[in-house]
């Protein structure tokens, strides 16, 4: 199961046009991905785009806007798949539940910030919250809202 940790840099407040942080992606299969000091909103867009792909059966490399490093997909046998990033690596073996705990956990995100109004000042959080209204019904026929071991996780300082 993917577990997503994030952390914002909100010293000041939410900032909706840098929204920059901390993020960790682990998983009980194996493996663990974790960036500090980086810009969630360009990690949440390619992570959904990566999972869209490995859901299809397509291997995806996913540029992350602000980082030098792309993060790769590749899917493995039923419904798995493998991300990496730099030298870490990490495996899920559902990407239907993948998809909805990062929903849950981009509906959290874009929680942080004042509304639409200040959503509005930035592209990629447009594009989050799309991808966070899309209908979606896995296998499992449910929401993370409606089962209790697909929560992400909000990490605090």
């Amino acid at each position: 199961m993917l577990k997503i940790s994030w952390k914002l840099d909100n010293e000041d407040g939410p900032d909706p046009v840098d929204p920059t942080g901390e993020l960790y992606l682990s998983s009980g299969v194996s493996g663990l991905i974790f960036e500090e000091y980086t810009y969630l909103d360009s990690w949440f867009d390619a992570l959904a785009d990566g999972f869209l792909a490995a859901k299809k059966g397509d291997p995806g490399i996913m540029e992350i806007l602000e980082e030098p490093d792309a993060l790769k997909f590749e899917p493995l046998g039923h419904r798995g798949v493998r991300i990496a990033y730099k030298d870490q690596k990490l495996e899920i073996r559902d990407t239907d539940r993948a998809l909805c705990i990062l929903r849950q956990s981009v509906r959290t995100f874009l929680s942080e910030f004042g509304g639409d109004g200040d959503i509005l000042k930035n592209r990629l959080l447009i594009r989050l919250k799309d991808f966070s209204e899309k209908e979606f019904r896995s296998v499992y026929n449910a929401e993370p809202e409606k089962n209790s071991d697909m929560n992400s996780e909000l990490r605090v300082a």
